[in-house]
């Protein structure tokens, strides 16, 4: 009889431990799913062609939060562009956003805004004597606190390499 009790009490030993094992695979793959998936951060930008309104030319940037966590540090850069720009407007941002460098009468502007809240975006125009090409790998950089400085039309941090720093790039 001592034998089934022994064989029952490491059985119910093994099933506890099993649950406890699991329910902190639980714990830490969901928090890292939060962390790591759901809140991932996701910048993007669109750049606006550009028209040609007679003796001026239009064109602008519309930057957008579409992660579902809050950016912070957003650094705007438009430099090395061909015409210098006659009128810089930031029409209805809801959220701060500060001409830092340059702007009306320069030929580049810079623009901090220091939280973009998800889902939110802001528009830059710009009014020039001559039309502008805003092309991304000259004139263009887009960058904030949780993603790296971008080149491309879409900015997007990896989960996997902030997880492990020892990826390469």
């Amino acid at each position: 009889m001592s034998g089934q009790s022994s064989n029952s009490t490491k059985s119910s030993w093994t099933d506890v431990a099993s649950l406890v094992i699991t329910l902190i695979l639980l714990v830490v793959g969901g928090g890292f799913f939060y962390n790591a998936i759901w809140l991932r951060p996701d910048l993007t930008y669109n750049v606006l062609p550009t028209y040609d309104l007679g003796s001026r030319a239009f064109s602008g940037l519309v930057i957008e939060n579409r992660g579902r966590s809050t950016l912070t540090d957003i650094d705007v850069s438009i430099s090395g562009i061909e015409a210098t720009i006659e009128e810089f407007n930031m029409p209805g941002a809801h959220e701060p956003a500060e001409i830092v460098a340059g702007g009306k009468g320069q030929r580049e502007v810079r623009v901090r805004i220091p939280r973009l809240s998800p889902g939110a975006s802001i528009s830059l125009y710009m009014l020039t004597s001559r039309p502008i090409s805003l092309e991304e790998k000259k004139s263009l950089y887009v960058s904030s606190k949780e993603t790296p400085g971008v080149d491309s039309k879409v900015a997007e941090a990896d989960p996997w390499r902030s997880l492990f720093k020892w990826l390469p790039k």
